[in-house]
């Protein structure tokens, strides 16, 4: 049995967890990264990022920092394409929304991130996975980590940062509990297509209780005539979300296209910022914090910015009690806010969208600009007051 022993150690190496411990290298720690797969791996994700100009002003000004450093990482050669307009479309009636945006390579976002970590000396196990966790005193967690290539791993550190997703296995082993409820999860399958016909420039989202219930489907074109396509659904609809998939391709006619990929899949929670955080030295992030866009499911940015702003906690207090505090408040005053008004408005969106010819008509009379505002989660005087639909 191999044992270990640094400042960090980060599990899972997605967009939250490669830049989190590329940030904490820089400031002199000893970080152990590990992800179940090789990095940049295992992709479940449209890949869509909107321009910084389009959603600027949703954020706090205590965020925008950490917003604006978060699109210094999104660099000119790993975007592949770039759109102009969102359509949406509920019940055959369809808006084309203008909201610029690009589509990055993930996979080789991760790949750089995690180059400039190793770079900084951040040891790294790829296809490594975190099965339980310890705290041995006041100021060291023990990890246990099975190793593809080195068997059993004992890892010792002052901290740990979950970055694996959701449901998250450190949260689980370090009694950090998070209670959320069962629609307000998301279960997502998206696949790699190719000769798609849909217009390159463009982002498709469907809305239809009968394709995806409690969420949507997409088609996110990538350029060279590759697109991202897949679906979310809620709750317990999970259980038939390859069958909605299917009908997906079916009702778009996708009869010549060309399979570039397996369906991958996975579990989002769209239920705002958690609760619980962190406790005693093991932070939260990203997926496994809650850090997910409620009302369109990116996760991208969102989980990158938790980690600059972790990041810029440990830089001001180290591993001290006030950086969880710290920690807890600057993300509910950055990312929490937002995120929670994403949740009231989906889950006013909810209350019609299970009524397709009232969920219709609403759309249609709702105009062009608010469509855009509430997919995006923008607060207006309009926003909020079809939010507050959901106490109805």
């Amino acid at each position: 049995m191999l044992n270990i022993e640094a400042d960090v150690l980060v599990v899972g190496a997605g967009p939250g967890g490669t830049t989190v411990a590329y940030e904490l290298s820089k400031l002199g720690y000893n970080v152990i990264l590990i992800d179940r797969y090789a990095i940049g791996e295992h992709i479940v994700c449209g890949e869509y990022i909107p321009e910084l100009s389009e959603i600027i002003d949703i954020f706090p000004n205590e965020a925008k920092p950490f917003l604006e450093r978060t699109y210094s990482f999104f660099r000119r050669e790993l975007i592949v394409n770039k759109v102009k307009e969102v359509v949406v479309s509920v019940e055959r009636s369809s808006k084309s929304l203008p909201f610029r945006g690009f589509v990055i390579d993930k996979s080789k976002l991760l790949t750089h991130i995690a180059s400039l970590a190793r770079d900084n000396d951040v040891k790294i196990l790829e296809k490594a996975t975190f099965t339980h966790g310890t705290r041995e005193d006041d100021t060291t967690c023990k990890s246990k980590v099975k190793s593809k290539r080195y068997g059993e791993i004992i890892v010792k550190t002052r901290v740990v940062i979950g970055a694996d997703h959701y449901p998250s296995a450190v949260a689980r082993s370090y009694n950090i509990i998070n209670k959320v409820k069962r629609n307000d999860i998301a279960y997502t399958v998206s696949q790699r297509l190719r000769y798609v016909n849909y217009p390159n420039d463009s982002i498709y989202m469907l809305f239809d209780k009968n394709i995806a219930p409690g969420g949507y489907a997409w088609i996110i074109p990538r350029g060279n005539q590759d697109y991202n396509v897949g679906l979310g659904v809620v709750g317990d609809y999970s259980r038939d979300i390859l069958t909605y998939y299917k009908r997906f391709l079916k009702q778009r006619m996708f009869d010549d296209i060309k399979v570039l990929g397996n369906i991958t899949g996975k579990t989002l929670p769209v239920s705002g910022l958690f609760n619980k955080i962190v406790y005693r030295r093991v932070f939260l992030i990203g997926d496994a914090a809650g850090t997910v866009m409620p009302t369109n499911g990116g996760g991208i940015f969102t989980a990158m910015m938790n980690s600059l702003i972790l990041g810029r906690v440990i830089e001001t207090y180290g591993f001290t009690s006030k950086s969880e505090e710290l920690y807890e408040f600057l993300m509910s005053k950055t990312l929490g806010s937002i995120l929670n008004f994403g949740l009231a408005i989906r889950r006013a969106a909810e209350k019609v969208m299970y009524k397709p010819k009232c969920f219709k008509l609403m759309f249609n009379l709702i105009p062009k600009p608010i469509v855009r505002d509430l997919i995006a989660g923008k607060k207006s005087l309009i926003t909020q007051l079809l939010s507050s639909l959901r106490y109805i």
